[in-house]
C-alpha cells in the first residue's frame, strides 16, 4: 500500500510504499477513499506542536480521511469490516 509519511521534523512528506498494517487493540485499518491534509498536519511535520502531538518516525500523515473499514483489532467495538 501507499502512504504520504514524514521521514523527520521539517522534511517534505514523501508518497512511500508500506506494507499494510495490522490493526493493534482498539484500532481500525481503514480503505481511504479520500484524504486532505489539514493545518495541523503541517503544523504536525514541521514539529510546531511536538509537545502536544509527538510523532515517531517515518510517520503517516493524515487527521482527515473518509473510507471503509477492513480489519479491526482486538477490543474494537461498534465497528466492523464494511462500516464506512
Amino acid at each position: 500500500m501507499k502512504a504520504l509519511r514524514y521521514t523527520a521534523y521539517g522534511e517534505h512528506p514523501v508518497v512511500e510504499e508500506i506494507p499494510e498494517p495490522v490493526p493493534g487493540p482498539g484500532e481500525v485499518l481503514v480503505r481511504v477513499a479520500g484524504a486532505a491534509l489539514n493545518p495541523l498536519d503541517v503544523k504536525i511535520g514541521a514539529g510546531h506542536v511536538r509537545d502536544h502531538f509527538p510523532i515517531t518516525f517515518p510517520s503517516v500523515v493524515g487527521t482527515d480521511l473518509a473510507g471503509t473499514v477492513e480489519r479491526v483489532g482486538p477490543d474494537v467495538t461498534g465497528l466492523h469490516p464494511g462500516t464506512p
